[in-house]
């Protein structure tokens, strides 16, 4: 299943940016503000959403699955219906097999 770290670390590298602190510059947020949507505790932004899905090339409510997947503040119920959106998404052989080359490189 693709998770939020394979979306971020496609965006980076569709952008050509190596660190995290450059993402949250180019997303226009916080570098701790990416840190914590990054790591679940809080959940990107909508545009966020759209920025990483135009620049990977994917559909944003897939992207948007991602996020809402991840966020720890989502409904279990909500977290159910996001994970099958998931599942049934063209990302899924996408990203799961270019993820595996990726790297992370955290704030």
């Amino acid at each position: 299943m693709i998770d939020l770290d394979a979306i971020v670390s496609a965006y980076k590298r569709a952008k050509g940016i190596e660190k995290d602190f450059e993402a949250a510059e180019q997303l226009h947020v916080k570098k701790n503000t990416f840190s914590q949507c990054r790591s679940g505790k809080r959940r990107f932004s909508d545009l966020a959403i759209v920025e990483f899905a135009e620049a990977i090339g994917a559909d944003a409510a897939d992207v948007m699955a991602a996020v809402n997947a991840a966020f720890h503040g989502t409904p279990e119920e909500e977290r159910a219906l996001w994970q099958s959106r998931l599942e049934r998404s063209p990302l899924v052989g996408r990203l799961s097999s270019t993820h595996a080359g990726l790297t992370s490189s955290k704030v």
